[in-house]
């Protein structure tokens, strides 16, 4: 929890004689009272955090629902969780298709593997736990990535 609350997330753009980018702190400031070794241990203070201002305007501006049943069934797959809240972006914001390779894949979502091979067994694996519960998804495993087509949200826009 606390590597989430005091992680950057950066965005990157090169191109076309520019480069932009954008570093947001998710909660720069925050206090947590927690010991892991006492789970069941009594609130000694309150715990909080603050979301950084960049981050928090992000996600309120562009929200992207998500299914807390989904969530709940793919816990103990990070790569699972990682995978479906990605897809149901592109699906939600419909990009069209598009095609995305597996070394970019493992750069976005599988840096601390070896190699491109065990996170491609890796990542099917976890796309089959995704697809069980995202059944309208539609994604082909093509030579050399995976090719997103445009399917219907899990969760249908307001």
């Amino acid at each position: 929890m606390e590597r989430l609350f005091r992680a950057t997330i950066s965005f990157d753009y090169v191109g076309e004689g520019q480069t932009r980018w954008l570093d947001m702190q998710v909660a720069p400031v925050g206090q947590l009272w927690w010991d892991p070794q006492q789970p069941e241990q009594a609130v000694l203070c309150g715990s909080w955090v603050e979301l950084g201002e960049h981050f928090s305007g992000a996600i309120t501006a562009h929200p992207v629902p998500l299914d807390m049943r989904t969530l709940r069934a793919l816990k103990n797959s990070p790569l699972a969780l990682d995978l479906y809240a990605w897809l149901a972006y592109r699906s939600f914001r419909n990009h069209g298709t598009a095609f995305v390779s597996w070394p970019q894949l493992r750069q976005q979502f599988g840096a601390e593997y070896k190699d491109t091979d065990g996170f491609k067994r890796r990542t099917k694996d976890a796309l089959r736990k995704v697809r069980a519960i995202y059944r309208e998804l539609r994604v082909e495993d093509v030579a050399g990535g995976l090719r997103l087509l445009p399917s219907p949200p899990l969760i249908a826009p307001r």
